[in-house]
């Protein structure tokens, strides 16, 4: 069990590089399995056994995050942001 944790950890890895790098390219199972030397199928069962999640909605949530991270740290967060002061009257 410790081998494949280890795999989905470098599953993980490529995942956020190549969000991090922001490339056109989007991590596919396929590609991931294939660079770890398993079948689709199999890298599919054991990523939901482990992360307890599937690929897709894995790769979706990381998306969001990292989206969410670029807004909160981009300038606009300071001038629009809750602690603003410019916040909707009445709240």
């Amino acid at each position: 069990m410790y081998e494949w944790e280890r795999q989905i950890q470098v599953m993980v890895d490529e995942i956020d590089e190549c969000l991090n790098s922001h490339s056109d390219g989007e991590p596919t199972l396929r590609g991931l399995a294939r660079k770890l030397g398993y079948s689709e199928f199999h890298a599919t069962r054991k990523f939901r056994e482990i992360t307890g999640m599937s690929f897709r909605d894995y790769l979706k949530g990381r998306k969001l995050a990292f989206a969410l991270k670029e807004v909160r740290d981009s300038p606009a967060a300071d001038v629009c942001g809750p602690n603003s002061g410019r916040g909707i009257p009445g709240f």
